[in-house]
């Protein structure tokens, strides 16, 4: 039994070549594939594509290829001889100004488009055999973990079937008394009524109707037949769950007619009891559960004045206070900006595996804890965390239904601005910061989307427009079509019963 959800990783370099591939799957229908990879690289789709339905039968599957090409015929240097003349000719023409000659070839070398750097032709022969090599291995690594997670799938969904088929046969064992019960209430009731003089046939027909109407031998046959086939399923390597989903809706057509045949409250409490062990073995992600979110972006990016408009306009969304080692800035609190932690504490907390993630960042470190990411899930609200690139990446890597949003700036000038606008960054801290931007940027074609956060001079109602976007992907990710199955199960029903 195997889980639509994975990820996997692997590196390879061969001859010079050095390739990342990096694949994740969710649940989908058919098997409906992405990539993202260099364009250079293009020529790698279509084997790319045969190699993942070779191995995946169904699923969103994204892949994300990253290419370096280190030989040293990797690149082209030619020169524009006829532009190097003319930068010649016209500096003899001004030689008459008696500025000093100090031409020499390095200098004209580097004056604008006299070498031009190309890339060489790619060896696609060789380049193919290195993504087969390490496609391949992300695609192991991701049905390994598939398969771990099917395995932990299948514990549970066995520990639900083991108590259905139990429930079920104290059912059966209850209903003979019920049909007893009924009898002597029946008794009573006619004794109460006319005396001792109860004629015992018409007293026999009554309780034959009731216990025709009530009968429930149909439906406990067929709810052992339906536990059978799931548990033939359980065992099975091929894609099962349109199978098993229709088995549950069996299984829950059969507990609804028994607790509407049901005049006895322990059968009625039973089918209660079915009904909430089976119900989330057909969502495992639970409809009225909350979804997560996380946002991220280069610092100073705009991320937290966002996620502040975003909560005061919509107070039904839930943020996460994450941990950290830093200082306090000025103005924030503890427990509400941030649970500030020392270091030792932040260690202690990471041996205990508290962090749902957690990254160093900057020279500090910054942790989720998991406890507060379940409570708010479990309760049914969507929460969105503000972490950084690294932490991002790892929530979506460990978990395929987490939705990744990146807040990009217009453009670096405006970046560094901002930056400075804050106040609070030392020079140090700004030219770090700055560093790291270009490889955070990089890092925004993983994730599910990207939001532009304007320049507020151009934009004057920038941030409103950034919030509202954030907004409108957790609306969007509401009115999925899993978040709507229990309620498009019970219209079924209904129509089908007119």
């Amino acid at each position: 039994m195997l889980s639509m959800t994975g990820y996997g990783r692997a590196s390879r370099e061969i001859d010079g070549r050095q390739l990342t591939a990096e694949v994740k799957s969710v649940n989908h229908r058919f098997l409906d594939i992405a990539f993202r990879m260099p364009r250079n690289l293009m020529f790698l789709e279509d084997p790319a594509r045969r190699l993942v339905g070779a191995k995946l039968s169904r699923g969103h599957v994204d892949v994300f290829l990253t290419y370096r090409n280190l030989r040293t015929d990797a690149r082209r240097v030619t020169v524009d001889r006829g532009l190097f003349e003319a930068y010649a000719a016209a500096l003899d023409g001004v030689a008459d100004l008696g500025l000093a000659d100090d031409r020499s070839l390095m200098a004209i070398a580097r004056m604008p488009d006299v070498l031009t750097v190309t890339e060489a032709d790619e060896d696609q022969a060789a380049v193919e055999a290195l993504l087969n090599e390490t496609l391949g291995e992300a695609l192991d690594q991701l049905i390994a973990m598939r398969r771990r997670e099917g395995e932990s799938m299948k514990r549970d969904l066995s520990g639900r079937v083991d108590a259905i088929e139990r429930m079920t046969g104290e059912v059966e064992a209850r209903y003979p008394e019920t049909v007893a019960e009924y009898t002597r209430r029946l008794r009573a009731s006619v004794e109460e009524l006319v005396g001792s003089g109860v004629d015992e046939a018409r007293l026999l027909m009554e309780v034959a109707v009731m216990a025709d109407r009530s009968a429930i031998a149909e439906e406990t046959v067929r709810l052992r037949s339906h536990v059978k086939q799931l548990r033939a399923l359980f065992e099975s390597e091929e894609p099962i769950g349109r199978r098993i989903d229709f088995i549950v809706q069996e299984l829950n057509r059969e507990v609804n007619t028994i607790a509407s045949k049901s005049q006895d409250i322990p059968i009625t409490q039973l089918t209660v009891d079915l009904k909430a062990i089976h119900q989330p073995g057909r969502n495992a992600c639970m409809p009225n559960r909350g979804r997560l979110f996380v946002i991220s972006g280069p610092a100073g990016a705009g991320k937290s004045e966002i996620v502040k408009a975003l909560l005061k306009k919509h107070p039904d969304v839930k943020l996460s206070v994450s941990c950290t080692t830093r200082a306090p800035r000025p103005g924030e609190v503890d427990g509400v900006s941030y649970h500030f932690v020392t270091e030792e504490r932040f260690q202690q907390l990471i041996a205990e595996d508290a962090f749902y993630e957690w990254a160093h960042v900057h020279q500090n470190h910054y942790g989720t804890l998991k406890s507060v990411v379940r409570e708010e899930l479990d309760q049914g609200h969507d929460m969105i965390l503000e972490i950084d690139v690294q932490g991002c990446l790892q929530a979506m890597a460990q978990d395929p239904t987490v939705t990744g949003i990146f807040v990009c700036p217009p453009s670096r000038e405006n970046l560094e601005q901002r930056l400075r606008n804050r106040g609070t960054e030392t020079e140090e801290s700004i030219r770090v910061r700055l560093g790291n931007v270009a490889r955070e940027v990089a890092t925004a074609y993983r994730y599910h989307y990207v939001i532009i956060h304007q320049d507020w001079a151009v934009v004057p109602n920038a941030l409103e427009i950034a919030a509202d976007e954030v907004y409108s992907i957790i609306a969007a990710r509401r009115l999925e079509r899993e978040n709507r199955l229990d309620f498009l199960d019970r219209l079924s029903r209904e129509l089908s019963e007119q």
